[in-house]
Formats: structure tokens, sequence, C-alpha cells
């Protein structure tokens, strides 16, 4: 034959790596350390130095700083968008500052601590749009996790009301400080408060937060060991799903991990493995990958294998040495990066592809990257802010099927989701828009494509929700990828001859 193209069998199948993270506007600003601000409402482009063997390269759409952060926090910290990005507030657990860096109403005296290696986090307070619920815990054994309410109505720019600050969270087990997280409740109205209890042994501790402030008991679990250290400061966190959470217990060396079921606020499968002080916790946003920031770097763990793991002590990390020898935070930002500071730096380390745990792209960026300076933290956020955006192949081979999903998490997903008709799936390479009526939300959308060319194309989909009969309204938070379509064809040599007969 004169010219033979031989298409490369390949199998479509969905990818489980999430090949892009949309992060609700919600977390676009962060103040931390001493006078850092950075935000993704504007990016800049920088040449950032490859480490571990990564050659250096210019990495686009890093956040630019913010001019006049108040803040001035050694370890925890946090703060909170409005969904159009813009700043709301941020905190180091003791005052809370507005968006023009100054302190609101009734905004000090919080009873968090900038050495508490989480301060506090902020939820939404459920039923509302305009109030928030800030979490806050003291540092070594203070014992008093408590809880006060922003309104972002009563004054201008927010107050902390007078008439609900510091409301004590009661009936917790174990001595509370240094961390705290929370979630999203499964049904997608009310959330759930979580921070452990130090002691012989160790409880968890999640509270119920509903319209009518948190409940008078927690739920506690018991944690089958003993974590003592009253200074045992680290990261606790709960996956994107809502159903697993990881407690990097810093000073004792422990690192705490198990189900977390956000219906019922019980934590069960609790296990528990030794490591050097574990204090970051970060997860990939597929789960794929746990992050753990220590003392000598950054511990990376294939999360499924140790959870699976009959033996999870068996289920080694990947290190990376990274420069200092200080504890470190590892937060995941809106770009779908990893970032981690560095104490007493201007600079911060950066993972370009956390979703793929076993080859990273690790880079520093520039001495002169932040106007402030990093200490140990950073801006601790609620899982309930991140979503998955879209699984896919972003390198399809042409003329060849390619699967792709997109879900809205119960985690993530409040009442502006309750009117969910359809999601619009745009190809980006001109070909028909696709509307997907069979929605729902916490359920996967599938879909199969075919690209019929190479060249850049962006593949969006946008979920329109039926807030009035008849109209449909496109939420702002579209998920976008990029998709590169390749040649999977072999060309074959027509001068070549084979002698082989039958």
């Amino acid at each position: 034959m004169n010219r033979v193209m031989r298409k490369i069998g390949v199998l479509s199948v969905l990818f489980i790596v999430c090949l892009g993270v949309k992060a609700q506007k919600e977390i676009y600003n962060w103040h931390f350390g001493t006078s850092c601000g950075i935000t993704w409402n504007s990016t800049r482009d920088l040449l950032a130095t490859g480490l571990f063997g990564t050659g250096d390269v210019i990495l686009k759409g890093l956040p630019t700083n913010l001019v006049g952060s108040k803040i001035s926090a050694s370890e925890g910290c946090f703060s909170l968008s409005d969904t159009d990005g813009n700043l709301l507030f941020y905190s180091d657990g003791r005052t809370v500052w507005n968006k023009e860096n100054v302190q609101m109403p009734q905004g000090s005296g919080l009873l968090g601590d900038a050495s508490s290696a989480q301060a506090g986090i902020v939820l939404p307070y459920p039923g509302s749009i305009t109030k928030y619920i800030v979490a806050t815990v003291g540092q070594q054994g203070a014992g008093n996790a408590a809880y006060s309410v922003v309104d972002m109505t009563t004054n201008p720019l927010g107050e902390v009301m007078a008439a609900y600050k510091n409301i004590r969270f009661q009936g917790a087990m174990g001595t509370t400080s240094e961390t705290i997280t929370s979630i999203r409740h499964s049904n997608r109205r009310d959330y759930w408060v979580i921070a452990p209890g130090v002691g012989s042994p160790a409880y968890l501790n999640a509270w119920l937060m509903t319209d009518v402030g948190a409940a008078a008991q927690p739920v506690i679990s018991e944690v089958p060991g003993a974590v003592t250290s009253l200074s045992a400061g680290g990261y606790l966190k709960i996956t994107p799903d809502g159903k697993t959470f990881v407690w990097g217990s810093n000073t004792s060396g422990k690192l705490v991990f198990g189900d977390f079921n956000n219906t019922t606020g019980e934590c069960t499968n609790i296990r528990m493995i030794s490591m050097g002080n574990p204090y970051g916790v970060e997860f990939s946003v597929s789960m794929n990958y746990l992050y753990i920031g220590t003392v000598t770097g950054l511990a990376v763990f294939d999360f499924k294998a140790l959870l699976a793991a009959a033996d999870p002590t068996k289920v080694l990390p990947k290190t990376y040495v990274i420069g200092g020898s200080s504890v470190r935070a590892v937060q995941l930002g809106p770009d779908g990066r990893m970032y981690i500071p560095a104490r007493s730096s201007k600079s911060l380390t950066v993972i370009d592809n956390p979703e793929e745990g076993d080859n990273l792209r690790i880079y520093q960026l520039p001495a002169d990257f932040l106007t402030g300076t990093a200490q140990f933290g950073l801006p601790s956020f609620a899982a309930s802010w991140f979503r998955v955006a879209i699984d896919g192949n972003k390198t399809p081979c042409i003329d060849g099927e390619a699967d792709y999903s997109t879900v809205i998490n119960y985690s993530i997903a409040d009442s502006r989701y309750d009117n969910l008709r359809y999601f619009e799936w745009n190809w980006g390479d001109g070909s028909p828009v696709e509307k997907d009526y069979n929605v729902s939300v916490g359920a996967n959308q599938y879909r199969t494509h075919v690209y019929r060319s190479g060249g850049v194309q962006t593949l969006t989909v946008t979920p329109y929700v039926e807030n009035s009969p008849g109209v449909f309204t496109p939420l702002i938070n579209s998920s976008s990828i990029v998709i590169n379509p390749r040649s999977c064809f072999l060309p074959v040599n027509p001068h070549l001859h084979s002698n082989f007969k039958k």
C-alpha cells in the first residue's frame, strides 16, 4: 500500500486525577505572616527557580501583593472574600480587620491566638448570606474554643456582633487548643466545627452549627492513643468530599487520620502513625495525595494507599528537604497550586502540579515575591470553599473519543445550587455547545467529546440555575481546563517493504 496510517488504540477512560481546581472566589485574598497580603484578583508572571532537578520556568498567574495589611501572625490566620473575590475581612484569631485594614467594631479580644497553629476558621452562618461564624482556638492548652459572629450589614464594612462574641463551645473532651476546622453538613445548610482535645486518650470534638448557634454538646470521637503535649500545634483538615480527616500533631510527632461522617459528625476508623513534626496538612483536590509540612520540608503520601493499608506505617511518603528548619503550613491556592511559607522570608515555595504526586514540579519564587515577611502559617480555609472542577484527558488523541466529568460536591453546594437545572459544556473548538439536563448536586456528570484538530482549546463547564420560572441564569463559578489535542497516528514509510509471506 502507498501509505498506511495506523491509529494507536487508546482506551478512553476517565482520569481520576483532577486537572483543574476552581475555588470559590471567597479564598482569593490571603493575609498572613508579618504584613503579608496577596490576591488572585490580579496576577503576574514571574521566573521561578526549579528545585529537586526541575528547571527554572516562568510561572503564569501568580498572585500579586496587597499593601497595608495589619496582620502580624507567627502562625494562625484566616481571611474571607465575597463571591466576586472582594476582601471582606481577615484575622489572626485575636483581631478582625475589614477590607480597608481597619479593626472592626468589637473586633478585638477574640479568643484565638496568632501563635496558635490555625487560630481560627470562617464559615457561613447557616441561613444567612450576610453573617459569618468565626470559630477560634487559643494556643498551648488554652482550652477556650469559641465562636463569634460577624455581620456585614450592621456596619458598612462589617462588625463583630457584641451579643455573639466569644461564645464558648461546650462539652469538649480533652483540652482544645491550636487546631480547628469546619466542613458543611450533608444537609448543605448546617456546618460542623471540629476541634481536637489533647489528652490520654485524645478526642475529636464536633459541634453542629445551625441557625440557632452551636449544639450544647459535641459529637465526641475517641482517638485510640495519646496526644498529650499541650503545645501539639498542627493543622486539622477535612477532605472536600467531607469523608476523611487528617490531623498533624506537631510536637507529639503523630499523624492522626480516619473517616468523618458529615451527617453524624462521627470520626471512625481512626489511626495514628508516628512521623517527624507533622504540622501543615493539605490534600490535592482529587484527594489522591496528602501533603504534610514538616520541620525539614515536605512529605507527600499516596493518600488512597494510606487509607487502605492494613498497616499504614508501611506506606512511606516521598520527602523533599526545603531550606530552613522550621515547621510550615501547606495551603492549596485558588489557582490549583500549593504554597509553602518559610519563616522570616519574603518568598514562597510553590508546587505547580499537586495532582502528580510522583512527579512534582516544585519551585522557589523570587526573594522579593512578598512585600511583607512570611512566618510559619498561611490562611486556613474550610474545605467548603473548594470543589473539583473538570476531570479528564488534557491531551486527547485527535479524532479519538475522550471522556470528561465534573461534579458539584455536597461539601460546597449552597442555596445557589438548589435550583440547578443544567450544565453547559463549551468544548472550545467551535463545535456546538452541549447542554446536560441530567444533573444533580453530588453526582458526577459525564460527557464524551472528539476533538478533530490540534491546537490549544479551552473546555468550559458552566452550571445554570432557574431562579425564576423559565429564566436560566449562569453561576459565576464556571470551570475551565486547557485541552491540547495531539496526533496519535503513526505514519508508515511507503518505501519500506516486507518479504514476509503467508
